[in-house]
């Protein structure tokens, strides 16, 4: 690159970068990207869990030192940690999942714990007793009792997958499930904001959100994946995730962690799948339609039944790209409603059209008569509960013309 100088001030020639430069750098460009992307998950852990533990020898010594390896089955995926000089470890920011836990330590046989299922924000307890031996020896502990959550004051419960996919829920949104913990009172659809109970579907759907041990709809927190999904106006999810995508989801009610910290009510944590070694999915459509539906409640017997049409179809796939090392997963719903509404209105008869209000139990009073008889306001009823055309308003007779069809 050549430069020239005239009164201080540099001109550059033009230059051009060559094919394979470019090429270099299109290249730097994507793995940037792509390492930006792969570090993001790494600052959200609401979504994630932890296996602790202690480990002692057969007199209950601490065993310092110690390799604890966690594997996902699922991707295997491996997390290698120590014990402190208490014997005591913990791995964290484990992904939901079946694990096995391995703990091997010089002098002892090793030992190998199967069947710990890892779920939304789960912090469990997994504890080693190591017997003398060589380490070439492998002792491994299956159908253990259920493990506790003795690491977490938190209350709640865990909605899994298939219940999410197999529990009827009308439009197809995940959080109606929370009704199934205990302190949950569904509210109903209403103009109060305040509560948090005017979300109406636009396909007609149950609206409305839920109240947690009496806080307000509004208080609750919806999470997808670590990443906020409130919608601050009405109190409920904004993005109505697929639930053929979700993996489960977990609804604290109370003594959640002060990480969420954003509000008084329930804190419902979802987790949408993702890609193992095996390729998994599915492909669905739900239909509703007039031929399948009640009639509406408005509509007379006699009358055809209003027009109703409601698909929802998408797909879920998922699998690795490289084995025990990249995974995939995609999904996609597509929601289409035809529908019509019937509404009942009341307009003026022929009669009253003309000021005849004589059919009505009402009685219409002559505001011009109005006079104060011991303190109160006092009218003489029209006679025949009929107003003469000469008392009619100027602007009220324009819209009786509208409604006979005349041109006002």
């Amino acid at each position: 690159m050549k430069s020239t100088q005239t009164c201080s001030r540099r001109q550059y020639r033009p230059f051009a970068i060559s094919g394979a430069v470019t090429e270099h750098l299109r290249i730097l460009c994507i793995i940037l990207f792509a390492s930006l992307v792969l570090c993001l998950p790494a600052y959200s852990q609401t979504d994630t869990g932890a296996i602790v533990g202690t480990v002692t020898d057969k007199s209950g010594a601490s065993l310092p030192d110690a390799t604890v390896t966690v594997t996902n089955l699922g991707t295997n995926t491996k997390t290698v940690v120590k014990t402190d000089a208490q014997g005591a470890y913990i791995a964290t920011s484990l992904k939901i999942g079946n694990y096995t836990v391995d703990v091997e330590a010089q002098g002892f046989k090793e030992v190998a714990r199967t069947g710990i299922v890892l779920n939304v924000q789960d912090r469990l307890r997994v504890d080693f007793t190591l017997q003398v031996g060589s380490v070439s020896e492998r002792v491994t502990v299956t159908g253990a009792p259920p493990l506790l959550q003795t690491e977490s004051s938190a209350l709640g419960d865990v909605i899994e997958g298939k219940q999410v996919a197999a529990l009827p829920l009308n439009g197809r949104d995940y959080t109606q499930l929370v009704a199934l913990t205990t302190g949950v009172t569904k509210i109903a659809e209403s103009g109060n904001v305040i509560t948090g109970g005017n979300q109406t579907a636009t396909n007609g759907n149950a609206g409305g959100t839920f109240a947690v041990n009496g806080t307000r709809g509004l208080l609750n927190n919806f999470i997808l994946d670590g990443v906020d999904n409130n919608s601050n106006d009405v109190g409920t999810n904004v993005l109505k995730t697929n639930v053929d995508a979700i993996a489960e989801f977990k609804v604290q009610t109370s003594n959640y962690s002060a990480e969420f910290g954003r509000s008084g009510g329930a804190v419902i944590n979802a987790t949408i799948k993702s890609g193992t070694n095996q390729f998994h999915g599915n492909v669905f459509e739900f239909l509703r339609n007039d031929v399948l539906d009640a009639r509406g409640f408005f509509e007379q017997p006699g009358d055809e039944k209003a027009p109703f049409r409601q698909n929802q179809f998408g797909f879920t796939f998922g699998g690795p790209a490289l084995h025990d090392k990249l995974f995939f997963f995609t999904d996609y719903q597509g929601t289409r409603v035809g529908t019509s509404q019937t509404d009942i209105s009341t307009v003026p008869t022929l009669a009253e059209l003309n000021g005849d209000f004589s059919a009505l139990d009402t009685t219409v009073y002559d505001p011009n008569t109005t006079v104060i008889v011991n303190g109160q306001a006092v009218r003489t009823p029209f006679p025949g509960n009929i107003i003469p055309q000469d008392r009619w308003d100027p602007i009220a007779h324009n819209i009786l013309m509208l409604y006979s069809g005349s041109e006002p």
